[in-house]
């Protein structure tokens, strides 16, 4: 998409490494799953899961009067939100990170503000703020989120965008 900074693959191997105890390295795993939703690049979002991850966006759901089942494993995380990118476009801005190494584990706390349009008509939105609470593994490369919950904190616009209806 024009105007877009590189969203690459390429862009995603520019991380701090995996060793660092530093809350920056754990907090960049949303912040790749946030950039690869914006570019809707399934490399850079897979970056961001451990291959056995669980997201689970019920509370959100419930929020919203919808029910949305969980995904469960980095292949199906990716292969959904990939699809969602061919039909919508979301602008996702990560905020309050928080942070802690808990021994070979990290947890990690944010506010994620979201804005989703559709492709076929950009006029018609759905803004929500959420909060993202994800426990976090490190594999050789970097901290990967192995389980992300989404919990709604409020919305503005049409909630039917969200199914691309």
């Amino acid at each position: 998409m024009p105007g877009r900074p590189d969203a690459s693959p390429a862009a995603a191997a520019s991380v701090l490494p995996a060793g660092a105890d530093d809350p920056v390295a754990i907090s960049d795993a949303p912040l790749r799953f946030a950039a690869g939703v914006d570019a809707g690049e399934a490399d850079l979002i897979g970056s961001a899961f451990a291959e056995e991850a669980t997201v689970d966006s019920a509370p959100c759901g419930r929020m919203l009067g919808l029910d949305f089942p969980p995904l469960e494993g980095r292949e199906a995380i990716v292969g959904f939100l990939s699809a969602t990118a061919r039909t919508r476009i979301t602008t996702p801005g990560v905020t309050n990170l928080r942070a802690h190494r808990v021994g070979e584990m990290a947890t990690l706390t944010a506010l994620v503000t979201a804005t989703h349009m559709l492709r076929d008509a950009p006029n018609r939105r759905f803004c929500m703020m959420s909060r993202y609470a994800a426990d976090l593994v490190r594999d050789s490369e970097r901290w990967r989120m192995r389980r992300m919950v989404i919990a709604g904190a409020w919305s503005d616009g049409e909630a039917g965008v969200l199914l691309a209806r």
